[in-house]
């Protein structure tokens, strides 16, 4: 029998391995084309199952634990290094039942397991599609959409490959999870948002068998989103494997109603968001000072929307010495650096409140006598906009300011990658660069690269990815029934 590893760049230097499972009916090859996306530290290694492609002749595995012994013989000799498994569909539960087969031979535990378009184990549903007829069979690789669902239509290849599905098909549907000890590092449930076969529900279930935290990451597409979203996950795998994510259940257990559904992206970068925005901030700090000058704190709080580390709420101190302040920040890499500089001024320390909140959800004060809103109006729909804005108006008196900071684009277009920041601290050189693209009608799609180097070297590399809905000033007025006056072309003021 021939192995089941395919290394398709094979790279013995790297730092790190993606071990990759293919879907029912598919086969090692679907990551081919992962190799060249991945930066040079890590290696891809795809999984060829038997009786597929050039293991055409080797007999198919009939059950998940005859599958997962042979994989684990083939991945137990490469764990020489931290790794990583990634599984999509029929491969995601493949991928954690190797997890703990490698767990039962002591075998070092992954850094990460990617679980994609796969309810979690606790909520594996069976099925009876492999008891169907060939063209019943045929309907439902067409009706998920997979790339090679068109090949049924050559009656050779649909001869070749249908007994090869239905198997898998049937491993899967009898495949019921027995019970285990939760595993022991993080596992990131990816699923489409179209795809209405693995709900958010199903995917956040994988939350119960890992004590480490899941994050759930949807991305646009059905149950083969990674087709076409192929780069964007690939880039979105990258940051996770070189992100240090807290081995805490603390990541599954929150259940604030004012965050759960809030995809903390700013974890992977708070430590030197600071860093990388200061020199923006010397650049704007006089617009919000501006805007401020008229404002009477007598009236109520100053309400910082989405604060995030804290720049606008210190200028906001400086500027308003009275003030009391209400910063909402619901990420919580973001509000740790926040509170933690507030801890050490003794001035905001006593003024600042801060809630973990989203803007939209924010428990707002029932007199405000102004607004702050930097870097975040974009992550609102039209209608949060809408429903924010109404109970911001009922609390603010005639002419008092929301000062709002947007994305320069106010329609989806392309933006040319540019880098926005370059610092230096200590021997380390840190540098982000962004590129944007549409991402739908009225919505933005940007990529963020942030690399730390250290003489020459990556030390660490993170890949943000975030979608941002656009609109011009006409918009917020209409929506908001304030008139709007531009302070540059990415600030604005809003007053009744």
């Amino acid at each position: 029998m021939s192995g089941a590893v395919r290394r398709f760049e094979p790279r013995p230097h790297a730092s790190t391995r993606l071990f990759c499972f293919p879907h029912a009916g598919g086969a090692a090859s679907g990551y081919r084309a992962w190799a060249p996306l991945l930066p040079h530290d890590v290696e891809l290694v795809a999984l060829q199952y038997p009786g597929r492609e050039d293991r055409l002749a080797d007999p198919l595995e009939t059950t998940m634990s005859g599958l997962v012994t042979h994989l684990a013989d083939a991945v137990e000799p490469l764990l020489d290094r931290p790794y990583a498994l990634f599984g999509h569909s029929m491969g995601a539960a493949v991928a954690y039942e190797v997890a703990l087969e490698l767990r039962r031979r002591q075998a070092p535990a992954p850094v990460r397991l990617f679980a994609s378009g796969h309810e979690g184990p606790g909520r594996a549903r069976g099925g009876t599609v492999h008891l169907s007829d060939d063209e019943a069979l045929a309907a439902e690789l067409a009706r998920l959409g997979g790339s090679g669902s068109h090949l049924l239509d050559d009656p050779e290849l649909r001869a070749l490959m249908l007994p090869i599905i239905r198997n898998d098909y049937r491993l899967i549907e009898t495949y019921r999870p027995a019970a285990s000890r939760p595993l022991d590092c993080p596992i990131i449930a990816l699923r489409g948002t179209g795809d209405h076969d693995v709900t958010d529900a199903d995917a956040r279930a994988w939350a119960e068998v890992t004590t480490a935290g899941c994050e759930v990451l949807a991305l646009p597409g059905g149950h083969f989103y990674l087709l076409p979203e192929r780069e964007r996950l690939v880039r979105a795998v990258v940051a996770r494997l070189h992100a240090e994510t807290p081995r805490s259940p603390m990541t599954t257990t929150e259940t604030n109603p004012f965050t759960e559904d809030f995809r903390d992206d700013y974890m992977y970068v708070a430590e030197i968001y600071d860093l990388l925005s200061n020199s923006h901030w010397e650049q704007i700090r006089h617009h919000l000072v501006g805007a401020l000058e008229n404002v009477d704190p007598s009236y109520g709080p100053v309400v910082d929307l989405g604060a995030g580390t804290g720049q606008a709420t210190h200028v906001v101190g400086a500027t308003l010495p009275d003030a009391q302040i209400i910063a909402t920040e619901p990420s919580s890499a973001m509000r740790i650096a926040l509170i933690n500089k507030l801890a050490n001024n003794p001035d905001l320390k006593r003024r600042v409140t801060v809630l973990p909140s989203l803007a939209q959800h924010a428990e707002l004060p029932d007199r405000i006598c102004a607004v702050t809103a930097f870097g975040m109006m974009g992550y609102l729909t039209e209608a949060d906009r809408k429903e924010l804005f109404r109970k911001l108006a009922e609390r603010m008196p005639p002419g008092a300011p929301i000062v709002m900071e947007l994305m320069a684009l106010s329609s989806p277009q392309e933006m040319v990658p540019a880098r926005i920041a370059r610092e230096q601290l200590g021997e380390h050189t840190y540098e982000v660069w962004m590129r944007g693209e549409p991402g739908g009608p009225g919505t933005m799609r940007y990529a963020s690269s942030f690399t730390i180097t250290r003489r020459g070297k990556v030390v660490k590399r993170m890949y943000v990815e975030q979608e941002w809905f656009t609109f011009g000033i006409e918009e917020l007025e209409a929506e908001s029934g304030m008139r709007g006056h531009k302070l540059t072309n990415e600030i604005i003021v809003l007053t009744r």
